[in-house]
């Protein structure tokens, strides 16, 4: 993760410089170009968080005189901040559009083509909302995980990023490896993919449900870029009124949560469909007031209130 983080946002600014050259205030120009880009605080402390380690290590092995991250200021920590989810009406919206060959419109407001999604990746995506899984879980699913009577998958293993690819890998803790029910939607976008595939599974006799043109696990860049690329010219083709929030794919799986709790799920129920070691991280984590069960909450107790009174005044 620091790598990345390194390579794109910290070595543009300070890449040509030796690291005896380095000042406090090129770290401090990275922190503030992230920040005046929009970046989120949390993202922004990560990036902090990548160049201090750099920079501890470097002074630990006496290659400099002093740490110069320490004394950059940061954005401030909010005591919680909110991951963006889709609300009801938004993840249909998402679901809908994926299957939909959108306009692919320029900054310039020209028509240069238009944005599909492969039934692959369809497929990959509605899984993510309709299961709550991490994307490293999805992508680490075999044909064997799923069981299309029952209409559940096994969740045990998930795909992880290293310097040599990506390799499959086992749960942290045992609450990680799970068997959850999934929607017949879903599973009907699955069915479909597994259709397709067909041909590819007799010449290369791979066993995962998303891979690459030979076989091989799918890179998990691929889906991310996916998402990224549907909001942004769906955004710029639909009505004001009608876009979609520029979230991540991460963020499915805080969507998928947080709408289960908002329509009433219990917490161990959720809690277990996320794969948590316990339900404290669960409501820690992932209880997101959409602003639609805050207007729910709010009739709620009006409601009792204004009952309670109506009795009171009719037993005087």
């Amino acid at each position: 993760m620091y790598e990345a983080i390194l390579k794109h946002h910290v070595l543009p600014f300070i890449g040509g410089k030796r690291l005896e050259d380095l000042k406090r205030k090129d770290f401090q120009k990275v922190i503030d170009s992230r920040t005046a880009k929009g970046a989120m605080p949390k993202t922004v402390r990560r990036t902090y968080t990548a160049m201090n380690a750099v920079m501890r290590a470097a002074t630990e092995k006496r290659l400099i005189p002093e740490n110069l991250c320490l004394g950059v200021k940061q954005p401030p920590a909010k005591a919680k901040e909110r991951e963006h989810v889709l609300t009801y009406d938004e993840a249909a919206r998402f679901l809908s559009i994926i299957k939909e060959s959108i306009p692919k419109i320029s900054a310039k407001g020209k028509p240069i083509g238009y944005v599909s999604v492969s039934q692959e990746l369809v497929a990959f995506f509605y899984l993510l909302v309709y299961t709550g899984a991490r994307r490293g879980e999805i992508g680490g699913l075999y044909w064997s995980d799923v069981d299309f009577d029952k209409k559940t998958i096994t969740i045990s293993k998930a795909v992880s990023s290293a310097r040599g690819g990506q390799y499959i890998k086992e749960p942290k803790t045992s609450s990680g490896v799970r068997k959850i029910a999934v929607a017949e939607e879903a599973l009907e976008e699955l069915k479909l993919w597994r259709d397709e595939q067909t041909k590819l599974r007799e010449e290369t006799g791979t066993k995962y449900i998303f891979t690459q043109k030979n076989g091989e696990l799918m890179s998990l860049a691929t889906p991310t870029h996916k998402m990224l690329e549907v909001i942004k010219y769906y955004n710029r083709s639909c009505k004001e009124d009608e876009r979609l929030p520029e979230i991540h794919l991460h963020d499915l799986r805080h969507t998928h949560a947080s709408l289960l709790l908002g329509a009433g799920a219990d917490i161990a129920t959720v809690s277990h469909r996320l794969g948590h070691a316990s339900t404290s991280i669960t409501l820690d984590i992932y209880t997101h007031a959409l602003p639609e069960n805050d207007r729910s909450a709010a009739e709620i107790i009006s409601e009792k209130i204004v009952l309670k009174d109506k009795k009171k005044k009719a037993s005087e």
